[in-house]
């Protein structure tokens, strides 16, 4: 995998244009890659080696575990309770309530 900096001025690919009437509202653009069961890469774009933070949009993906192994039945997990698990909060009460009900229940 490649450094970030041998990704500067690398040109990330359009993905999406949301189109709004005849005007398009938004592009968004970024690099991609999709391989299959064996690692191997099947289609590209842009430049996959750049590097980069999954950040908040990895969350879905982390919390599949918990609901794929049985543990969000196994210990009674709430609907509030899987959303935390899958999303950024900003620490209110309600977030700090949910996610203290989980170590709660977790023990």
């Amino acid at each position: 995998m490649s450094n970030q900096s041998d990704a500067v001025g690398a040109t990330p690919a359009s993905l999406v244009e949301v189109w709004r009437g005849p005007i398009i509202e938004s592009r968004h653009r970024g690099h991609l890659t999709a391989v299959d069961g064996r690692g191997e890469t099947i289609a590209a774009l842009g430049l996959p080696e750049t590097v980069s933070y999954v950040r908040s949009s990895g969350k879905p993906f982390q919390a599949i575990p918990v609901i794929a192994s049985g543990a969000a039945d196994r210990f009674g997990f709430t609907e509030q309770e899987i959303a935390i698990a899958c999303g950024s909060h900003s620490g209110e009460p309600m977030h700090v309530n949910a996610v203290r009900s989980i170590l709660n229940r977790i023990g």
